[in-house]
């Protein structure tokens, strides 16, 4: 795996961040099958953050991960396979594909995909 072409470091210093740019909530929801689990939902002011794709070398708690690289915020947004840590499903950084393991059809082609274009986040399909 090759290293992120990004800086680790956050992008825009704290101070000129706002303090209260997101909320989270949680609740928990039923599914139709009876079971019950929890969904965590946050909101973000768009213009408090600079959104980026970042592939680590190795697994790493996000909490530990963020605080060694003074990040405030950030999301999991991907899968890994043992033992070489290849992220599950594509992934482009800086349009640049990196290594990667398919997914099992069909559900590389239906799975959702999240791009950062021009500093916006979008989800779109496949």
């Amino acid at each position: 795996m090759s290293l992120n072409p990004l800086p680790m470091r956050r992008q825009l210093a704290n101070a000129f961040l706002p303090r209260q740019a997101s909320r989270v909530e949680s609740r928990r929801v039923s599914l139709h099958d009876g079971a019950r689990t929890t969904v965590h939902v946050a909101n973000f002011e768009c213009s408090a953050y600079t959104p980026r794709v970042v592939v680590l070398e190795q697994p790493a708690r996000l909490v530990r991960w963020c605080r060694e690289h003074e990040i405030r915020h950030a999301v999991v947004g991907g899968f890994f396979l043992r033992p070489d840590y290849a992220p599950l499903g594509e992934v482009r950084l800086a349009g640049q594909a990196q290594a990667f393991v398919p997914f099992t059809a069909p559900w590389g082609d239906v799975r959702a995909c999240v791009q950062i274009v021009d500093g916006e986040p979008r989800i779109a399909s496949r």
